[in-house]
């Protein structure tokens, strides 16, 4: 009985993570789709274009981007028009906090050129 119990318990264990994943890439999935559908309208199109490369990224750090298409057309198929509505505002929501986040880590450091890395302009 003991063994049967602490088998449940592992199982639980090393089953969690895989849902917890699966719920984190459907989220990311939902994301690509809706800021796709966001950038046809021509106010959106640059955040959109910015929110597809970001979510996009998620999903490739996951070593999901071969299955990339595959998992758009599966989720796309059951999306909803008011469950889009609902995952544009949690996506923009999300990439918009994690912007001002990066924005609030400040510039380069001290003797560092900007964006680009380019050396500043030497000293006349």
């Amino acid at each position: 009985m003991r063994r049967l119990i602490l088998t449940a318990g592992l199982l639980a264990a090393v089953a969690s993570p895989a849902f917890a994943q699966s719920a984190a890439v459907k989220q990311d999935v939902r994301c690509v789709i809706v800021m796709n559908l966001m950038a046809r309208e021509e106010k959106l199109k640059s955040f959109a274009g910015m929110g597809l490369v970001y979510y996009v990224g998620r999903l490739d750090g996951r070593g999901l981007g071969a299955q990339l298409q595959t998992l758009l057309q599966t989720e796309a198929k059951g999306l909803t028009q008011p469950q889009a509505q609902s995952e544009a505002k949690r996506c923009a929501s999300e990439f918009q906090a994690r912007g001002e986040q990066m924005r609030t880590m400040g510039g380069p450091p001290a003797g560092q050129g900007g964006a680009t890395g380019a050396a500043p302009p030497p000293k006349s």
